[in-house]
């Protein structure tokens, strides 16, 4: 018996994807295609229904990334209900007994349907991250940045011209006449620029602060494949 007629024949793609485990729908956009950068795996062991077995690593992520750890299903009770049941347990049970232990972030994720735990890995996310990301708010950041910009620089030429160019203070007359008289108005050009740099700093560091505080724990989420 030769060697050739040993060997077992060369199986061609089709073949080896007819071979390979089939996997179902995506549960959440129910698309059955995979890329190497987005498979379908499986999170939980629990549910046998095909159809709910499978989810692309993208999906799964957005999901439990948008969602927040006080209204996940297996936060029950909230972290404050646990203290309190903590301290009355305490103060109740002998003084050695065992702390229970509180529930991490990352350990209050599980399936809807067989409860099972996800294996989920939290990545704090920067908050210019979290800014550039939505494009109205970007666009208000970029401009108030820029406007800030452009009045530091008007001041910078106001100095150069009174100190360098024009050698005296620029000075802006509004004049105008009316009933009983005349008046005259004369507006420091240099104070009023840097008037409204102040201004747009406060501004600039009013809003970092509000963005500071809405992007408060603002978190990338990663599920592992079981």
């Amino acid at each position: 018996m030769s060697l050739a007629t040993t060997l077992p024949p060369e199986l061609t793609k089709e073949q080896e994807h007819q071979l390979a485990p089939q996997k179902g729908k995506c549960w959440c956009c129910w698309e059955t295609a995979e890329t190497p950068h987005d498979p379908l795996i499986r999170v939980c062991r629990g549910c046998k229904d095909p159809d709910l077995q499978y989810i692309h690593q993208t999906c799964i992520n957005k999901y439990l990334s948008k969602l927040p750890v006080t209204s996940t299903p297996a936060f029950t009770p909230p972290r404050q209900q646990q203290r309190r049941n903590l301290v009355m347990r305490l103060l109740m049970d002998p003084p050695d007994a065992q702390m229970p232990p509180i529930a991490k972030p990352t350990d209050m994720f599980r399936c809807t349907r067989c409860r099972d735990l996800y294996k989920v890995t939290e990545t704090p996310v920067p908050l210019i991250t979290c800014v550039w990301k939505d494009a109205y708010l970007r666009g208000a950041v970029l401009v108030l940045v820029g406007s800030t910009t452009f009045v530091l620089l008007a001041v910078v030429y106001c100095l150069y011209q009174e100190r360098w160019v024009a050698g005296r203070k620029l000075v802006i007359d509004f004049g105008g006449g009316g009933f009983g008289g005349g008046f005259r108005v004369s507006l420091d050009v240099t104070l009023f620029a840097g008037s409204m740099l102040a201004v747009c700093y406060f501004m600039c560091w009013s809003m970092f602060q509000l963005l500071k505080e809405y992007f408060r724990g603002e978190v990338e989420r990663f599920v592992k494949a079981v």
